[in-house]
C-alpha cells in the first residue's frame, strides 16, 4: 500500500534547464504564485546578481529560495511539437499554436534581447 500524500502549496517555482554540453548554457526561471496564477520574477542565463550559472552560483541561487518547488529539466507537458496533431508540419514561421507564437516573439526576445543574431539558427525552439 502506498503512503498517503497531501497537497502542498508552494509560494514560488524555480526551473533549471541544465546546459551541459559545449555551447549549451544553463538557464533559470523564477516564478512567484499569485492569487490568479503566477508571475515571472526572473528568467536568465546568469544569476540576477550577474554570476554565471556554474555549480557554485547555481546552488547559491537555489539555496536563496528554500520554499520554492524546484524543477530540473522537467517539463510539465510534452513539447508542443510532440503534441501536434497536424498531418504535416507547416514550419515554425507559419505555425499558429500559441506556444510556438510565444517562442517566436516573447521567448526569443527574452533570450536574445537587443542583440542581433548572426546565426540563422533560431534562438529558441518549442520542440526541445
Amino acid at each position: 500500500m502506498s503512503e498517503p500524500t497531501s497537497k502542498r502549496d508552494f509560494p514560488s517555482y524555480l526551473g533549471v534547464d541544465l546546459g551541459g554540453g559545449k555551447g549549451k548554457k544553463t538557464a533559470i526561471a523564477l516564478l512567484q504564485r499569485r492569487d490568479n496564477g503566477v508571475a515571472v520574477r526572473y528568467v536568465g542565463l546568469r544569476t540576477p546578481a550577474g554570476g554565471p550559472l556554474y555549480d557554485e552560483h547555481l546552488l547559491e541561487f537555489i539555496a536563496e529560495h528554500p520554499d520554492a518547488l524546484l524543477a530540473i529539466d522537467a517539463p510539465l507537458l510534452p513539447t508542443v511539437c510532440v503534441r501536434c496533431r497536424l498531418p504535416q508540419c507547416v514550419g515554425l514561421g507559419q505555425c499558429d499554436d500559441p506556444v510556438v507564437e510565444w517562442f517566436r516573439t516573447t521567448g526569443t526576445a527574452l533570450v536574445v534581447g537587443d542583440q542581433r543574431r548572426s546565426s540563422k539558427k533560431p534562438a529558441t525552439t518549442p520542440y526541445t
